[in-house]
Formats: structure tokens, sequence, C-alpha cells
């Protein structure tokens, strides 16, 4: 009993907070910059430092998480029903945003860094202020909501390297490969707005509808970063539960990560031209 009258009291407090992402779409964002840098929040944990006890992270957990989360980690808390996006529904083991790619789970970094950043816009606030011993509890207790978790082991890191020197005419050919070889127009449409042709039939895991990224909505909207680096990340890896795929089969050379960059390097192009 005591666990969900916690729950509820957090419901209420973040209800009045989060009414407008119930209220359709959110107010475009004015500010110049975005939220911290995703890739960039990582933290390794101190070598030879213990996640703490199961105890330590449920408590955690139960405090901070499962209000919109659940109990139980299906996505089902009290304060769900107010958001726009439905919050991550643990127990399927489909993690969005991640640094590996293929089959596999995402890194322990990688939920460090959801954890440690959040999601403001869509409303999951950042638990930067936590003490990073409690946040890595946090992670612990999360992946005990999918059982499978160490069967599946986690994937292959992904490797981007150093940005490469925007070559003549990579304009064009970023066009080109929005347009026709990665097909994003489908979805973003031509002009980043995302009001593709398909944009109206999309749907995540559990069947429910989902939006391609508007770019006009600015750097706050595009969760895990809004930089070159981040799209190519996200054109590697893809967005499980979404229908937003890895295109490393579409590469010449999985090797070259170049037409990547070059599609990248349009999308900051769009972004930039339909937020003026």
């Amino acid at each position: 009993m005591g666990e969900h009258r916690r729950s509820f009291r957090a419901a209420l407090i973040l209800s009045s907070s989060l009414m407008w992402a119930a209220c359709g779409s959110p107010p475009k964002s004015i500010a110049p910059s975005g939220p911290p840098i995703w890739e960039e929040l990582a933290q390794a944990r101190p070598v030879g430092e213990s996640s703490g006890s199961s105890a330590h992270g449920r408590a955690a957990y139960e405090a901070h998480c499962a209000a919109c989360h659940g109990i139980r980690g299906d996505g089902g808390g009290p304060a769900a029903q107010f958001l726009a996006t439905p919050p991550r529904d643990f127990t399927r083991g489909v993690f969005r945003f991640r640094t590996t790619v293929g089959e596999g789970m995402p890194q322990d970094e990688d939920l460090f860094r959801s954890v440690t950043a959040g999601f403001s816009a869509y409303g999951m606030p950042s638990f930067a202020y936590l003490p990073a011993g409690e946040r890595w509890a946090l992670v612990d207790y999360v992946k005990t909501f999918y059982p499978k978790w160490d069967a599946f082991g986690v994937g292959e890191t992904l490797a981007i390297g150093a940005e490469p020197p925007r070559l003549p005419g990579w304009e064009e050919r970023g066009r080109r490969l929005y347009e026709t070889k990665f097909d994003c127009k489908k979805c973003h449409g031509l002009t980043g707005h995302g009001d593709g042709p398909s944009a109206k039939d999309l749907k995540d895991e559990h069947g429910r509808r989902i939006r391609p990224r508007d770019y006009s909505l600015g750097p706050v909207f595009r969760k895990s970063g809004w930089r070159p680096r981040d799209t190519v990340r996200v054109m590697a890896t893809g967005l499980p539960g979404t229908p937003m795929t890895g295109y490393f089969e579409q590469l010449n050379d999985p090797n070259d990560l170049t037409e990547f960059w070059e599609a990248a390097w349009y999308v900051e192009r769009l972004d930039q031209s339909t937020r003026r």
C-alpha cells in the first residue's frame, strides 16, 4: 500500500507539470542550443564498485521512476496517462537509444546516459542530481525487468570515429542520400517537417501511432542528440521498437560511414532551414 501511495503522490506532482504533453503537439523550441549531449553523459562504473543491493535499486526506482514506468516496469504507472509519449515498458527489453548495433542489448552506459540526461520534452526529467551510485543502481534494477537480458548479451559497440571533413559537393550528395538511397523523405518529408507520405501510417512495437521527427521543433525534441554525429549513430543503430531501422546494410562499405555523415549534414541543414 505504501508503494502505491508514493507512486500516486509522484503522479500528482508530475501531472501538474506535464499536462501540456496530453494536449497535442508540443510547442516549438526557440533555444539556439539543445539539451545536454546524450552521448557525452556516460560515466564508467568505478572499478571495484558494485551496484549495491537490489533493495537499493528498488528503492531508487520506486522513488523516482515507478510513477511513470510502473512498479512492475511495464510502463503502466499512474502518471503515464498524462504523457503524450508512453513511458518505456522495460519488460519487453526494447531500448531505443544505444551505442550498440545488431543483436543484443544496449550497454549499461547507454541506460546510464538516459537516466542522467532525461528526455524533458517528452516528460522524463533528468536525474543528474542523483549520486552516480544511485543512478547505477537504477540501471541495474531496470535490467531485472527483462529476464533474458543476460542471455542476449550486449550488442557490438558502434565505432563512429571523428567527424570527417566536408568535401565539395557534400550537400548535393547528402540530399540524394536523404531523398533516394536512404529514403528519409518517406517519413520525415522533403523539408524535414515529419510529413512524409508514410508518416500517417507509422506505429511502434505496441501498435501505437508514432510520429517521425519534425526537425522544425528544434534540438530539445531530438531525444538522443541533435548533432550530425548523433544522427550518424541513429542511422547506424536504428531505433528499436520503431519503423526507424539501421542502414548498415545499405552502405557500400560498412567500414566507411561517409554516406551517413553526408546524410546527417543534410539533415542538419534541414534542421536549420526549417527553424528560420
